[in-house]
């Protein structure tokens, strides 16, 4: 009898043990934090301190509203630090508001970009650099960015976005022919040279280059040649006349009475199939947000192909 009493007591204190819901075979070590490196080899760990954080592009605020994270950011003079397209600010005019990290999702990284990094390590900021090429390179950082940040469901529901954008616009256009595009950034008039006045546009390497044959579009400079480190092109307006795309997107403001760059003050544009049916579209800057590329690729597959909407 005694020795059934000892054996009952002895599964008794296995029972107890074992918290609930769980069996042996779960026991073992705690689960290490996610790390991840970045685009500039920083290693970055889960749940870091992030109660102020600086965004180091502009075109990135939207998609910190969508992963709920808009509460930590911190303003600070982006054009003071002279941040252009292809430039890199000072780290000074970041260090003044004091971020606990800084975030920067781009389509490149480069050395310039990584010095900066290593400047705000040096100086007790957390750096997180991300380079994406394309949509799911994109989709794959802000998955990362989930993790680090503890918002994973957030990361998840905007990723599911992009991809039900990506199917209601392949299934409406499945039958619509492909239209040949024109998307300008700026205009640069040749006072000199007859003709060869140049437009910035975007290249084969740009994100949006992708969002525009997702949408059922070809860009016409997609195979221009680029430096390595551009994702823009320059066309001569004698080669976006021959090249005669069916659609042309322009920059807000371009069809002001008194812009230079109205499409009726451009040589032989008139001549172009866009400018004859009047498919033109200008383009609002929150187009070019990141957060937004759901709401960007069904946009552009509308103005391309209205008929199929």
């Amino acid at each position: 009898m005694g020795r059934r009493i000892k054996k009952l007591t002895f599964i008794t204190i296995l029972i107890v043990g074992i918290p609930a819901g769980c069996s042996s075979d779960n026991i073992g070590p705690p689960q290490e934090k996610y790390m991840v490196e970045d685009s500039c080899q920083n290693r970055v760990m889960q749940n870091l301190k992030m109660d102020r954080m600086v965004l180091l592009y502009e075109n990135q605020d939207e998609l910190m509203k969508k992963l709920n994270l808009a509460a930590q950011i911190i303003q600070w003079e982006r054009e003071q630090a002279g941040l252009k397209a292809n430039e890199f600010a000072e780290v000074n005019e970041i260090l003044k508001v004091q971020p606990d990290v800084v975030i920067g999702l781009s389509d490149h990284i480069d050395e310039r970009a990584c010095k900066v990094s290593k400047k705000l390590s040096e100086h007790g900021i957390q750096p997180i650099l991300m380079e994406y090429k394309n949509v799911q390179q994109l989709k794959e950082s802000v998955h990362k960015l989930g993790l680090l940040t503890g918002r994973t469901m957030e990361a998840k529901q905007w990723g599911d976005e992009v991809d039900n954008s990506l199917e209601q616009v392949k299934t409406a256009i499945a039958k619509s022919p492909v239209k040949k595009v024109y998307w300008e950034f700026d205009f640069k008039p040749n006072q000199i040279e007859s003709g060869m006045d140049q437009g910035l546009t975007l290249a084969g390497t740009h994100l949006l280059n992708e969002l525009l044959t997702f949408a059922g579009g070809t860009n016409i400079a997609e195979k221009e040649r680029v430096e390595p480190t551009s994702s823009y092109a320059a066309m001569k307006e004698v080669e976006i006349m021959e090249a005669n795309p069916d659609i042309l997107f322009i920059p807000v403001g371009s069809s002001n009475l008194f812009s230079y760059t109205r499409p009726e003050k451009r040589r032989n544009w008139d001549k172009i199939e866009a400018v004859k049916e009047n498919r033109l579209y200008e383009v609002n800057p929150e187009t070019y947000d990141i957060g937004r590329l759901p709401e960007t690729i069904v946009w552009l597959a509308t103005h391309m192909h209205p008929d199929a909407f």
